[in-house]
């Protein structure tokens, strides 16, 4: 695919973020099982993670309608590059709240990341765009989760962490060779805000998204004690998983970036999250190491959907307020992801499988609800394209 050559640079930029993360990434609920912390543990460190995240989005979402949208991805990436040093000298479970807090407010800058990507896309190839720099992520992830997991079980995980430190600060630098992208809005303070709920299918968008992500994180989370309780795999065997589950996005992200342009945005959303409730169905029903392969598979659907839903909103939002939309947006979203998991934690310490279950259900309500509103709005659409004007 033709892309501006900045958009390029943040495709590498976050193929070694995720690089680094990935190395980590699927073993951290071990690590924090080492460091004294179980499934409820596990749960509230993810609670923290997204309340964090949360408080970050609304402020971010100001910058970058006032402010070069470069220099706030670059101040938002190195402000996270210490996390993992945080994390290696951690001794126990609540030592990791330093680090957590630092990479979650570093969150940020996700909305000037959304913008600038939704200001250089062409309109009519934005779904595709949105799918292929986010592929950026799974590409990173697809070699390091198994690496990061033999890495671990040979040394441990600290060494793990200084190796993911390199990572995030060559990602920080490439970042510089963006070029500068500012678009001012028409506002002068953080409560014009209330702005964006006034944009036409927002409030509706707020509600599917902040319902996609709370299904979805009271599983997602405890995965990994899943493959590690039930599943009985090493952590080798864990970070190797987690590297199909990359695969998986890989090859999941350009096919529904083309089939939602082509057919509908709405369309191709609804079915990443059958596919993803798939998955979860999958996990708990076959016991064997290539029922987990599947499964795995599928969930790397999990960020495709919400590359579709956020390129959805990019629509939906006037050029000119997207950092505030792409804020407001994922603030809602962040808050269903802090009421998830711990919950979700709760329900996997009665019943490891109940989590997973309830989440696939939950998802597959959700992709009829969006086929159902899709077809209405298209009816409606159509009728009104056949009145004549008067």
């Amino acid at each position: 695919m033709k892309l501006e050559r900045s958009l390029w640079l943040l495709f590498a930029s976050m193929l070694l973020w995720g690089l680094g993360s990935g190395l980590y990434m699927y073993t951290w609920p071990v690590y924090v099982t080492e460091l004294g912390g179980g499934a409820p543990e596990i749960g509230l460190l993810q609670a923290i993670s997204f309340a964090v995240m949360a408080l970050s989005y609304l402020p971010g979402g100001y910058l970058t309608d006032r402010f070069d949208r470069k220099w706030i991805m670059v101040v938002g990436w190195a402000v996270a590059v210490p996390a993992p040093l945080l994390y290696a000298f951690a001794r126990h479970w609540t030592h990791l709240l330093p680090g957590i807090v630092l990479y979650n407010v570093s969150m940020f800058s996700n909305s000037a990341v959304r913008a600038y990507m939704a200001h250089l896309a062409p309109p009519e190839r934005l779904s595709s765009v949105f799918a292929v720099l986010d592929m950026a992520w799974p590409v990173g992830l697809i070699a390091s989760p198994s690496i990061g997991g033999l890495w671990a079980q040979q040394a441990g995980m600290r060494p793990v962490f200084f190796g993911s430190f390199v990572l995030y600060l060559a990602s920080t630098l490439v970042l510089l060779g963006l070029r500068s992208q500012k678009v001012v809005g028409d506002f002068q303070s953080l409560g014009d805000f209330r702005r964006i709920l006034w944009v036409p299918r927002m409030p509706k968008l707020l509600v599917l998204g902040a319902g996609m992500y709370l299904v979805q994180f009271l599983a997602i989370p405890f995965s990994t004690p899943f493959l590690r309780d039930v599943g009985g795999l090493d952590l080798a065997e864990i970070g190797f998983l987690g590297s199909v589950i990359s695969l998986g996005g890989v090859v999941l992200s350009p096919v529904l970036g083309y089939f939602s342009d082509r057919v509908g945005r709405e369309r191709g959303l609804a079915a990443s999250l059958g596919l993803l409730g798939i998955s979860f169905l999958t996990l708990v029903a076959t016991p064997s190491f290539g029922g987990l392969i599947l499964s795995m598979l599928l969930r790397g659907v999990a960020g495709v959907s919400w590359s579709l839903f956020a390129a959805i909103a990019a629509i939906a939002t006037p050029p000119d307020m997207r950092g505030r939309g792409f804020a407001v947006v994922s603030l809602v979203t962040a808050i269903a992801q802090t009421i998830a998991p711990y919950p979700g934690g709760l329900m996997y310490a009665r019943n490891p499988s109940l989590p997973f279950v309830l989440s696939a259900i939950s998802l597959f309500v959700l992709a009829g609800v969006v086929l159902l509103d899709d077809a209405r709005w298209r009816r409606e659409t159509s009728c009104a394209a056949k009145i004549p004007d008067e």
